[in-house]
């Protein structure tokens, strides 16, 4: 019996399936229509949760993954926390409930030279220091060769072999069969390649530029000249990974942990160590906290987590304005289907029946848009996350985009809750039909006009929230790029890195002075400057307290510069007062400093600045006599409030070896590149230059949250406020074909043609500005979650809004102009003929 019924249901469901395709391709330009907006909104929510998935929910693609934790050893939660190798050591040889625990430095920059035979030039790549317990902690076999083993892990700087990455071979040796045995240089030492690591494994941090080389942890000197001695105590660059022992948890391993780290202590320097870095039982070190944690998603995700959040809000927005366009469209074509839905129904057929029937072909067409949908989602996951290909220190970054479970899981989904959101109550309107009243007088869909109605106002509304937040985004990245007091156009930038092959500090101001002069007297250069800094070239290396001795204002917090001579000439930093750095400040002329507006006006008030005295929290503490002042200057107009700024020369700081470089040219910077590398390359080949891109280029990678949120809204308005015209232009061409006999009628007895087209004009206008009424409330509540990508724009700027508000109006306009001029041609004889 049970199977009987079974079969019974799957008949009927093939039968509706049959009668549905059937039906479809009865309306082509219906179903087009159809598949095309449930396939965009399918296809933009499908494409947040690829970004999502790779960012958040993908594992490391190696065996038993859910067993991987991290081990942070500082504040309660802070999975950033490093250790110093000795405290590894120390857990490594105490833990139980941690298989094969692993450091890891996995962001070192490693400068490489491949052999001449592979064609291909020297370049920086993101390398991995590790132990040799990280490969059996991660539980990874090596595509070709093998790894390093712990002997040659066991002495500082003896062991120089590498596992190279299978993209790296792939790349740079030119998939050479020969290169396991083969050496490069890696920082100007001599290493042998013994492995290439699998192709799918790109390293443990992801959403960080992957890693193309590992080398053992021992050395460290190679891979990190700033720390050269592994078990120095400042030297705290270690990350830790493991896998958990058999039923063990995580929690078991933080309790385990956190007792072996109460007994930490830095030990004194030349005290005796055990083989393995230990010194015994060390002492309480109580200010230290454990932290394991299961390996899972990007450890930059607290980067991404709002933009995210951004993202998924855009993409349910389009959704749903895509799902409330095809329940317009549903109600209008179930509204001419009105006979045949009543004749079914005097027929026998029942009302549930008729649901049924009206669902399935709504769901079809729900799952035929996600397949269309998700086809294009995997060009629109690419678009999204290649706006993240490249950083602002010119690394490029891996993500997994390739469709997995919960994708697939997520599209499939979407497409169900939007069949049904979408065709279930079309199908119950058109299955509470009076069989009677449609059969008599032809009529149906009963108040499907006020149904729609009510669907375009609410599109409308949800278009202007995206269009509006799509204005300020759009707004905020134009002025990222138009900057205040600072021209970063025709500007390229770079960075030379003498440190990682071996140059000291008298050594790498010798070279950089050679660098500057040879790049000064290139053709087409303008001005050429050198600085100290984090990420971009003009972002200072640290904050300090500016105290001045005598004034009111004791002291005032200030962003530290160090520049070399005419970096402002080379950024257009106008110079207000006194006088810029020059030859003569060298590290045994007197300390000398230049300050801008904000914290001039903040440390003296109205007095002039030039010859006071100022101290630098900075250790060690030196007094600095101001002998300039610069105009306050942002990146871009507003992108943060205003700044002080301290800035000290370059050629005074003795220790200065690893440099940025900034170059103006008088044409395209990318272009000057090629001749400004020769250039370099002809003072020391060796010496690594790198983050070689033009200053535009940069600006947009580190602001690139900013960018894809513009883009993404941008996009999504469009997309939306196309949708809502369709909608609108949909619900008054239904209401002037239902209406065709009273127009006729109406201009029968004397109505003119431009009073019809102007009360379907009020009518579609009315439908539009109670939509934007509801639109603007929305905005102004939405855009305020936006202030984290907003530079030089308030969330409520007026601009904006107008702006939004007028380019709806316009296309509400444009989209009732159409049914209105068709109204005003209906001529009344043949109205009433046909009626």
């Amino acid at each position: 019996m049970g199977l009987s019924r079974g079969w019974t249901w799957l008949d009927r469901l093939a039968q509706d399936l049959r009668y549905a395709v059937r039906i479809l391709r009865q309306s082509p330009g219906f179903t087009v229509a159809a598949l095309a907006t449930i396939g965009l909104g399918i296809a933009a929510s499908v494409t947040v949760a690829s970004f999502v998935d790779a960012l958040f929910l993908r594992s490391l693609p190696v065996p038993d993954a859910g067993r991987l934790v991290n081990v942070a050893v500082g504040r309660a939660g802070d999975m950033d926390a490093t250790v110093g190798y000795d405290e590894y050591a120390y857990l490594r040889a105490h833990a139980t409930t941690i298989d094969h625990l692993a450091a890891h430095y996995s962001t070192a920059p490693l400068y490489v030279a491949v052999d001449q035979r592979w064609g291909q030039e020297s370049g920086e790549v993101q390398g991995a220091v590790v132990s040799s317990s990280y490969f059996a902690a991660l539980g990874l076999r090596p595509w070709r060769g093998r790894f390093f083993t712990a002997r040659e892990d066991a002495v500082p700087d003896r062991d120089a072999v590498a596992v190279i990455g299978y993209d790296f071979w792939r790349r740079k040796l030119a998939s050479d069969p020969a290169a396991i045995g083969r050496t490069l240089r890696v920082n100007e030492r001599v290493f042998q390649i013994i492995g290439i690591m699998p192709p799918e494994f790109h390293g443990v941090l992801i959403g960080e530029p992957p890693n193309e080389i590992w080398i053992p942890a021992m050395m460290l000197g190679t891979g990190y000249r700033s720390c050269d001695a592994l078990r120095r105590r400042d030297c705290r660059i270690v990350r830790m990974i493991g896998r958990l022992a058999p039923r063990r948890t995580a929690e078991q391993a933080q309790a385990e942990l956190s007792a072996l780290a109460a007994r930490l202590e830095a030990p004194p320097l030349g005290a005796p160590r055990g083989p393995g870095g230990e010194s015994g039982e060390l002492g309480d070190h109580g200010h230290q906290v454990v932290t394991v944690k299961p390996v899972r998603g990007s450890p930059v995700q607290r980067t991404f987590l709002d933009l995210a959040r951004l993202l998924s809000a855009a993409a349910a927005v389009l959704l749903l304005i895509g799902c409330a366009n095809l329940g317009g469209l549903l109600l209008a074509r179930n509204a001419a289907r009105g006979g045949e839905l009543a004749l079914r129904l005097a027929l026998g057929a029942g009302r549930p029946r008729l649901v049924r029937q009206l669902l399935t072909e709504s769901l079809l067409l729900a799952v035929a848009g996600g397949g269309l949908g998700l086809l294009l989602s995997l060009w629109t996951s690419r678009l999204l996350l290649g706006f993240y290909g490249v950083d602002e220190e010119g690394y490029r970054h891996f993500y997994d985009t390739s469709l997995d479970a919960p994708v697939l899981a997520c599209a499939l989904l979407l497409s169900l809750l939007a069949g049904v959101s979408f065709g279930l109550w079309p199908a119950l309107r058109c299955a509470g039909i009076e069989v009677a009243a449609v059969l008599k007088l032809g009529a149906g869909g009963a108040g499907s006009t006020r149904a729609r109605a009510l669907l375009t106002g609410a599109q409308v509304a949800l278009s202007l929230a995206l269009l509006a937040g799509a204005g300020l985004l759009a707004r905020s990245a134009g002025r990222i790029l138009s900057g205040r007091n600072f021209d970063p156009r025709q500007v390229a930038v770079l960075r030379l890195r003498p440190r990682l092959v071996g140059y000291g500090p008298d050594g790498a101001h010798a070279f950089q002075r050679e660098v500057v002069r040879r790049l000064a007297a290139l053709p087409g250069v303008e001005s050429v400057s050198l600085a100290r800094g984090q990420g971009l070239v003009w972002h200072g290396s640290s904050q300090v307290r500016a105290i001045a001795p005598g004034s009111r204002q004791s002291a005032r917090s200030a962003r530290l510069f160090v520049i070399a001579p005419r970096y402002f000439a080379t950024l257009r930093i106008p110079l207000l007062q006194g006088r810029d750095f020059d030859g003569h400040d060298l590290p045994a002329s007197p300390r000398v400093a230049i300050v801008d507006e904000t914290l001039a006006r903040g440390l003296w008030g109205a007095r002039s600045p030039l010859d006071q005295t100022i101290v630098s929290s900075e250790e060690p503490q030196e007094s600095l006599r101001v002998v300039g002042v610069v105009a306050d200057h942002q990146l871009a107009s507003n992108v943060e409030g205003p700044t002080p700024k301290l800035f000290v020369p370059y050629w005074q700081q003795a220790d200065e070896i690893d440099s940025r470089m900034c170059i103006r040219t008088d044409g395209d910077p990318e272009r000057a590149l090629p001749a400004i590398r020769h250039a370099i390359a002809a003072i020391d080949p060796r010496v690594p230059v790198t983050e070689a891109m033009s200053m535009l280029a940069q600006v947009r990678a580190f602001y690139t949250d900013a960018r894809v949120a513009a883009a993404v809204l941008l996009c999504s308005g469009c997309l939306a406020l196309f949708l809502s015209a369709v909608g609108l232009y949909g619900v008054l061409a239904f209401v002037v074909r239902r209406r065709t006999r009273e127009i006729g009628i109406r201009m029968a007895i004397g109505a003119r043609p431009g009073q019809i087209a102007a009360a379907v004009l009020k009518e579609g206008l009315a439908i539009a500005a109670l939509g934007a009424a509801f639109g603007l409330a929305l905005a102004l509540a939405a855009t305020r979650l936006l202030s984290a990508w907003l530079y030089g724009v308030t969330a409520r700027d007026p601009t904006t809004f107008f702006a939004a508000s007028a380019l709806l109006g316009v296309v509400a306009l444009l989209a009732c102009y159409l049914p209105a001029r068709r109204a005003a041609r209906v001529d009344p004889m043949e109205a009433l003929r046909e009626q």
